[in-house]
């Protein structure tokens, strides 16, 4: 593959070379990463006001074929990590790191993520130095890493998230203008058969009976939710069937959306578990274990 690394906005540079192109595979969305990262960097009652940083990367997503990046340029020289850039206590920047993959992994476009940030580290990359490891005896950081597998599996598992993504009607904004609340929903499609709904709160409040639109009629579940217990969450989440309500001659579902909490719900024939975590090859899940805090990750006067 070869994958091109501009950040400007010269086009075609994915075009073959006898279309006036420049040949690449792939070219980094490097727009999608500062605008998503500026956005979680605001305090959330301030989101309101950037609420476009999260709905402009659509505008120009067809131009060119995109790949979402959060390379090592953004966990070195100061940058501070993924995890540390989002504004928040600690406990708030791991309910927000979860839907921010959560955005990612269900954004159109392929993925590429920093060695690192799997493990939620605090400590930006050193090149002399092996992974924090030991982040995984902490139940928040292990927690984490069980989530992103799990995302992983399912993205793999669902052709919604990854088939026909580079086509215009793969893609829908179901809700892109509800600033107040600072929520998204959108469609994810495969252009056959398999729809996905996506709902992201990127606030600190509840939004109960949050209406989430559907095209079809029918019987949803949903298939994970970032607040789920074992992801380290507060076990908000929308348990058993979905049924489809009618108003003003749409079809929604109603669903409650805890604070910083994402969703994925399908329409089911019947209901079927949600996605269960992914158990970790050759390490021992801690998130059961009495909740402590790595302070020696943290950066300095944080507590």
């Amino acid at each position: 593959m070869l994958i091109a690394e501009d950040s400007s906005n010269y086009l075609k540079v994915t075009a073959p070379v006898e279309y006036g192109g420049l040949g690449f595979d792939y070219k980094w969305d490097l727009g999608w990463m500062n605008d998503t990262l500026d956005y979680l960097a605001v305090p959330p009652v301030q989101r309101s006001g950037v609420h476009t940083k999260i709905s402009f990367s659509m505008s120009y997503f067809y131009n060119d074929i995109f790949l979402l990046p959060f390379s090592h340029d953004e966990v070195v020289h100061g940058k501070k990590t993924i995890i540390d850039k989002i504004a928040g206590n600690y406990e708030e920047k791991f309910h927000q790191l979860r839907t921010l993959y959560l955005y990612m992994f269900t954004h159109p476009g392929k993925k590429l993520n920093f060695m690192g940030n799997e493990l939620a580290e605090f400590k930006e990359w050193d090149e002399q130095k092996e992974l924090g490891w030991n982040l995984l005896t902490y139940p928040a950081h292990d927690a984490f890493w069980n989530y992103l597998q799990t995302l992983q599996h399912l993205y793999l598992e669902e052709s919604a998230l990854y088939q026909e993504e580079y086509h215009a009607k793969s893609f829908q904004w179901l809700d892109v203008n509800d600033a107040s609340r600072c929520v998204f929903a959108y469609k994810r499609s495969d252009l056959a058969k398999e729809e996905l709904y996506i709902a992201l709160n990127f606030s600190n409040r509840m939004h109960m009976h949050y209406p989430l639109m559907v095209d079809h009629y029918g019987i949803y579940a949903e298939m994970l939710n970032t607040d789920e217990l074992h992801f380290g969450g507060k076990g908000k989440t929308n348990e058993g069937e979905l049924r489809t309500q009618l108003q003003s001659g749409k079809y929604y579902l109603d669903i409650n959306l805890a604070p910083f909490a994402s969703c994925i719900i399908k329409r089911i024939d019947t209901t079927v578990p949600r996605m269960q975590p992914v158990k970790p090859i050759g390490r021992t899940h801690q998130s059961a274990q009495k909740e402590k805090q790595p302070t020696e990750e943290l950066p300095e006067g944080r507590e």
